[in-house]
Parts: structure tokens; C-alpha cells; sequence
């Protein structure tokens, strides 16, 4: 906790500066004032966790210097220190927001009392903020209106960076999801070391299912350090986890992001994100790193997608399909191979997701022939395995059960021991829905029952159906049903 001191007393300055240095904890002095104007250049300068300042100082008194300090820092904690009693200094601090009013002299205990109060106060407003922070930035890359005036009032301008991961990988069914939630927790821990710093961050699941990191810039050079150091240890926490059987590639954004156009970056990020199999997997990548490539490529790189996923969902012919479909468009645009270690990137790519060594091939007529023997073996172990059954009415049902848990795709084909790919495909083609916009669904048309069967809060309606924010579950209700909760009830009202 940084802390200044004002007071034109040099031996009350040195009393209050000997007695803090006898508390324990992390209480560092970044400045010390003579009078108001002094101590309006070190807010600047330091923006102090704590402040302490006298009354009576030369020029500008305590009291103005505190009106002026809380527009310069408006995150600072305040206590008045003053040898006088008169009720109206304290009366003028309580206006603006003083957390305490302290008589000279100070005893040893006060201070204590006063400083753990202030960093009880600091942490207390630093949760709020990340919560809020989270929240916020959640909403809008999930594209909701972000109708929270409080966030709209401090973090307008605020400029974000942000990081998403993206996974490629053999595994399937209940060993792809155990070793997912391995890596989002390793994510996550070093994302709580940097918010237990007063760094804002948040890390969440997109709809997609990226891990997406997000930093707040609020003072240019201090966060962009933090973001920084922070991006280093996920190199790290990537680096760990990359295996044969495993690849995270991370792409990050430009520099300095307006907060309220994150889903538009988002989108850019997400269309761009298929490139990585010709800019390689398992590396850290800036948005910019894919400008080069064309819409060609792009097109290569959605042909080898759907390769790797009919094979992953033991579709034969869709997956021969996509071979001969990556045959035509490699006999017709050559030139597409020709960038350096692009046919490298294709190998690693595809022994990632197919267990297929293809990591050395230099040619891609011999990386086809090596696909096609593939998809032979595929093929004879398709003949062995039994026909696969129709999932989509039991996974119904289990919504219907469940829907009041946390549960979502991965978790629900974890369940059914099937990859989260093919259960998304398979449900889409049955129903017309995504799994979440399904459950979604199911989760407000049970909100409305609940609403409409007698007087329920809006939050208890909400965390009934398992929404446990109700901002949340606002901004779903009022977008699947053109109203909001409260809305809702005034109609059931009206209606008698």
C-alpha cells in the first residue's frame, strides 16, 4: 500500500513516519508534503493508496487540498489529521468522503486501526471493480448491451488488451475435456496473481469455447507493464502445456483497444484465428501476424478444418470429400505452399489432430497420398465399431434435468462420452439450435413458469434456472423475449 503524508510540522511528519514503519504489513511512504501544492504534485505523480493530511499547512489547508487530491487521485483513501476538535473540520471531510477523522496525538493502535480499515476499504473497492470489470467485459464480447451506468461513468474510455487461446488437439471425449479444465485452471491461477496486485484482468470462456484473457489499461504505463509481464508468464503456462497431442496457440490484439468495440475485436480475432495452421500452432501470435495471407489461404485453412473435423466425428465420406476438395484447390494455387515453413505448419497441424506423422512432410501431393492411407484405417475402423446412436433426445432430457447447474457443452458431452465437436454438429442437425441457445431457451421458458406462479424476485427466478448474475440473466431474458423480468411481471399483472 503506498502511502503520503502531509503536515508542515517536521517532527510530526518524522512521528507519523517512525510510527508506520512499526505496523507491520507492506505499507511503503512514497511522499511526504509540507503543504497542499506539494502534496497535489506527489498524487500525481505516486497516486497513493493512502493519504494523511493536517489541517492546518500553509497556502492551500488540508481540507481544499483534499477537495483538489480526489479529482487527481480519485482512488485514494483519506484521514484528516489535526490537533484541533472543532466538529467542523470533520463535518467538511465526512462531505468529501474522508474515511476517518484523527486527533493529534496519534497513538500506536489508531494508526494501526486506521491503515488496516483503509486496506480493508482498498481491497473491498478492488473485488467490486474486478467484478465489475469481468462482468462488463463479458457482456460485451458476448454482444450484449452493456447497460451498467456505473461501469459506463468510469471505464468509457477505457483502452483494453486482450489474449485468446485457441486449442488443437488428438484427444477426445472424457480425456480432451479432463485436460482442458487442467489447462484453464493453470490460466486462470496466474490471472488471480496478477488481480490480487489490483491488476485488472478477467479470463472466461467465449461461446466458441477459447480461453479469453482481457487487461484493463487504466494508467498507460503501469498497466501496460503489468499486461506485458503477464503475457510473458502465459508464454510460459503455453510452453508447459504443448505436446504431440497438444497444441494452445495464443493471439493477441493490438495495443490500446477502446473497451466498448472488444466483441468487434473479438470477431477479427476469431475470423482471422483459422490462419494459425499456416502461421504455426503452439506460438504466441499478434493479430497482425496474419495480414499477409489471402483470402486463398484462408479458404486452404477452412478446407483442412473440415477435414480434421469429419474425421474427428468418423464421417468417411465427408472426410475423402474434403481430401479431394484439398487436392483440387492445392493443384490449382501452388503458389500457396510457397511461404516460408507453411508446409511445415500443414504437418504439425494436421499430427496434432489426426495422430498422423506428417510433421516432415515437404511436398503437399505426399502429404495427401499420407492423408488418404488415413482415411483407409479410418474407414476399417469405422466397419468394426457399432453404429452410433441418436444422442440429441438424451441430451434433451438431461437439460430438462440439469438445466439448473452449471452445465454446457463440454461438460454434456463429457456425460455422453462423445467429443464436443460432434454433439454440437449432431444436436444442430437434429433441433436447428445450438446446445446453449437451446438450454438458454429452456432456462427463461422455466423463468417464466417461475415468475408467473406467484411473487418471486427477479434474482431468485434467476439463480432458480442457474443464472447466478442477475444482470446476466437480464440481458438473456430481454433478448430471447423482447422484455425484461420486471417487464414480464407487469404484463402477467395487466393481464389478471
Amino acid at each position: 500500500m503506498k502511502i503520503v503524508i502531509a503536515d508542515d510540522e517536521y517532527l510530526a511528519q518524522q512521528t507519523l513516519l517512525s510510527m508506520i514503519r512499526q505496523i507491520e504489513g507492506e505499507w511503503e511512504i512514497v511522499g511526504v508534503a509540507g503543504n497542499g501544492s506539494e502534496l497535489l504534485d506527489i498524487l500525481r505523480a505516486q497516486r497513493p493508496d493512502i493519504a494523511f493530511v493536517d489541517i492546518k499547512m500553509p497556502g492551500m489547508n488540508g481540507i481544499e487540498a483534499i477537495r483538489e487530491g480526489k479529482v487527481v487521485a480519485p482512488h485514494t483513501e483519506w484521514f484528516i489529521l489535526s490537533g484541533y476538535s472543532e466538529f467542523i473540520y470533520a463535518q467538511e471531510g465526512i462531505q468529501l468522503g474522508v474515511l476517518n477523522y484523527l486527533l493529534k496525538p496519534l497513538s500506536l493502535g489508531e494508526l494501526r486501526e486506521a491503515l488496516l480499515s483503509a486496506k480493508a476499504s482498498i481491497q473491498e473497492r478492488v473485488v467490486d471493480k474486478q467484478r465489475q470489470f469481468a462482468n462488463s467485459v463479458q457482456n460485451l464480447c458476448y454482444g450484449f448491451e452493456q447497460d451498467n451506468v456505473c461501469f459506463k461513468a468510469e471505464y468509457t474510455y477505457m483502452h483494453v488488451q486482450m489474449a485468446v487461446v485457441f486449442w488443437d488437439c488428438s484427444l477426445e471425449g472424457t480425456a480432451e475435456s479432463l485436460l482442458s479444465k487442467q489447462v484453464y485452471l493453470s490460466i486462470n491461477r496466474i490471472v488471480e496473481e496478477f488481480t490480487a496486485k489490483g491488476v485488472l484482468l478477467t479470463c472466461f470462456a467465449l461461446p466458441s469455447g477459447q480461453f479469453t484473457i482481457v487487461g484493463g489499461l487504466r494508467y498507460s504505463v503501469k498497466d501496460k507493464e503489468s499486461w506485458n509481464e503477464f503475457i510473458l508468464r502465459l508464454q510460459q503456462i503455453i510452453d508447459s502445456w504443448n505436446t504431440s497431442e497438444l497444441k494452445l496457440t495464443v493471439i493477441s490484439s493490438q495495443e490500446h483497444l477502446p473497451l466498448h468495440d472488444i466483441n468487434q475485436y473479438v470477431s477479427r480475432i476469431m475470423q482471422s484465428s483459422i490462419l494459425r495452421i499456416l502461421k504455426g500452432l503452439g506460438k504466441m501470435w499478434n493479430s497482425h501476424s496474419f495480414q499477409h495471407f489471402s483470402s486463398e489461404h484462408h479458404e486452404l485453412c477452412k478446407r483442412m478444418e473440415r477435414l480434421v473435423k469429419a474425421y474427428r466425428e468418423n464421417r468417411y465420406s465427408e472426410y475423402m470429400d474434403a481430401l479431394f476438395a484439398i487436392k483440387q484447390y492445392a493443384a490449382a494455387s501452388e503458389r500457396l505452399f510457397e511461404g516460408s515453413g507453411i508446409m511445415e505448419s500443414i504437418g504439425t497441424y494436421l499430427t496434432t489432430t489426426l495422430r498422423i506423422q506428417l510433421e516432415s512432410c515437404t511436398s503437399m501431393s505426399r502429404c495427401i497420398v499420407l492423408l488418404k492411407e488415413h482415411g483407409e484405417r479410418l474407414l476399417q475402423r469405422m466397419n468394426k465399431d457399432e453404429p452410433s446412436q441418436d444422442i440429441v433426445q438424451k441430451v434433451i432430457q438431461y437439460m430438462k434435468s440439469n438445466y439448473r447447474n452449471e452445465i454446457g457443452t463440454n461438460l454434456i458431452a463429457e456425460h455422453f462420452h462423445v467429443t464436443p465437436n460432434y454433439l454440437s454438429t449432431v444436436f444442430h442437425q437434429k433441433t436447428g439450435f445450438t446446445i446453449m441457445r437451446f438450454l438458454t431457451e429452456l432456462r427463461i421458458n422455466k423463468a417464466k413458469e417461475i415468475l408467473a406462479e406467484g411473487p418471486v424476485q427477479i434474482q431468485e427466478a434467476a439463480e432458480l434456472v442457474g443464472y447466478f448474475n442477475p444482470s446476466h440473466f437480464t440481458n438473456l431474458f430481454k433478448k430471447i423475449e423482447g422484455h425484461s423480468p420486471t417487464e414480464y411481471k407487469q404484463m402477467l399483472k395487466r393481464n389478471g
